[in-house]
């Protein structure tokens, strides 16, 4: 099923790739489709629209209040940028491109950084078509 996300404040309405609630989730209407409070938001960078994920759409997505890490992974590299909202609001980013493995605080869980990027999880390496 199609989980459609919510930002409220600016009315912003959107599929990310991966979205995780931390306790009970909270929906815009009876239909529970669209979900108002993720606790981790994990999108995979696209080339297309690596620029939006990481600008304007996580401009929204910082606007709903229940959101603690945002993680945008690109596809066509080893590369993770994890943004956490902080005490204060503010929004620290860590970037794990060599780390073997950085934590999610919220999901009280760690990822393993890959050193390699295996051929047949990227088709631009692999010269399969993209």
């Amino acid at each position: 099923m199609d989980m459609r996300l919510r930002a409220s404040s600016t009315g912003l309405y959107t599929y990310p790739d991966v979205a995780v609630v931390c306790g009970k989730p909270a929906f815009a209407d009876d239909q529970n489709d669209t979900l108002l409070n993720p606790t981790v938001i994990i999108e995979v960078l696209s080339e297309s629209r690596r620029d939006y994920d990481r600008g304007r759409k996580f401009q929204h997505y910082r606007t709903v209040p229940p959101l603690m890490e945002y993680l945008a992974i690109a596809q066509d590299a080893i590369h993770i940028e994890q943004w956490t909202r902080q005490p204060d609001q503010r929004w620290l980013l860590t970037e794990a491109a060599t780390a073997p493995r950085f934590p999610c605080n919220p999901l009280a869980l760690s990822f393993r950084c890959p050193r390699s990027i295996p051929k047949s999880v990227c088709p631009a390496r692999s010269g399969l078509p993209a």
